[in-house]
């Protein structure tokens, strides 16, 4: 979205007309309109990235739409697709931290008998969801925390590295889910991955307090 709207007030901005402030305002309106639709088309081709199987299918947002009060057509949905591409220049990520969560967790569950994956996994999808929500304030507590990596900052990196961001989720999770067996989990994560146990339980740390609103 902030790529489309920045390129229609480039438009806006170089047009001759005398009432460049009607004109954004016109298109402002527009652009109101059309969000639920934009986020609808976001969730979609999320979707297809993830799971072919479970992909959301455009009749499926067409009935997500209706039952907002929204109606569109079944061609205006498919080019609320095209245009979300186009506007990305069709460069969209080959791998998401889900993949990486449930292919850890798949691991973390032969190494340890007994565990609730399943549950780990809900909770894990709501703390993704806060990392993205919360993703400014991640960053500006991430601002200073670093390794001993030289230059590399432990912010940089976890910005970037999904595999770093998947066990750190996973291990914020467990600790929601139970404390008690936390450092038992940070342990299994840091030899499943070979990442440092410092970085991940200062990201899983900042993780969980935005969670629960202690940050």
């Amino acid at each position: 979205m902030t790529i489309h709207i920045t390129e229609l007030q480039e438009i806006v901005r170089a047009s001759s007309s005398a009432e460049k402030q009607l004109d954004w305002s016109s298109v402002e309106a527009r652009i109101k309109d059309q969000v639920v639709l934009r986020a609808m088309t976001c969730v979609q081709i999320s979707s297809k990235l993830v799971s072919h199987y479970k992909a959301v299918h455009p009749s499926k947002v067409k009935r997500y739409l209706s039952a907002c009060n929204l109606h569109y057509s079944m061609s205006s949905v498919n080019k609320s697709e095209m245009r979300v591409l186009t506007t990305v220049n069709y460069q969209l990520p080959l791998t998401t931290p889900i993949v990486h969560i449930e292919m850890l967790l798949e691991v973390f569950k032969r190494n340890c008998d007994g565990v609730n994956v399943d549950l780990i996994l809900k909770a894990a999808i709501n703390i993704l969801d806060v990392s993205y929500i919360s993703r400014t304030r991640l960053k500006d507590l991430l601002r200073y925390a670093s390794t001993d990596d030289g230059e590399e900052t432990l912010k940089r990196r976890c910005v970037s590295n999904h595999f770093l961001l998947a066990a750190c989720v996973i291990v914020a999770a467990s600790y929601v889910i139970d404390s008690s067996t936390n450092d038992t989990v940070i342990e299994q994560i840091a030899l499943i991955t070979c990442l440092d146990e410092s970085d991940i339980i200062i990201y899983s740390t900042i993780l969980v307090k935005l969670a629960l609103h202690l940050e």
